[in-house]
């Protein structure tokens, strides 16, 4: 059996906003650009946030996401004009010929459970 090796595509954001050269805002984009077109998705350094916040950002999302399924669903993003909120288990169906995703996402409203 042959293993293949993946590797996760990492950008480096300094690049956008602390722009070394004229085109650095542009080679950052191409990289992202690339990474999308690629692999779907890319991991990020450079960006500035710092560890303690994203630790608490880790902590409120796995606050939320504990919750029982009808407390996250009082947020759902169908609720609202605005298409911001909480998506449960096979709620998204990229193509009518797919399964649907079996993925939750909240993409509002973490800051809530954010602690100090």
């Amino acid at each position: 059996m042959t293993v293949t090796k993946i590797e996760i595509p990492t950008i480096d954001l300094r690049g956008y906003y602390e722009p070394t050269s004229p085109t650095s805002k542009e080679e950052v984009v191409a990289q992202v650009r690339a990474a999308c077109l690629e692999h779907g998705f890319f991991q990020i350094e450079g960006h500035g946030v710092s560890l303690e916040v994203q630790r608490n950002m880790l902590a409120a999302c796995k606050t939320f996401f504990d919750l029982p399924t009808d407390q996250k669903a009082e947020l759902s993003l169908y609720k609202n004009t605005w298409r911001r909120g909480y998506e449960g288990y096979g709620e998204q169906t990229p193509h009518h010929a797919v399964l649907p995703d079996q993925k939750e996402v909240c993409n509002a409203f973490l800051y809530r459970f954010l602690t100090d």
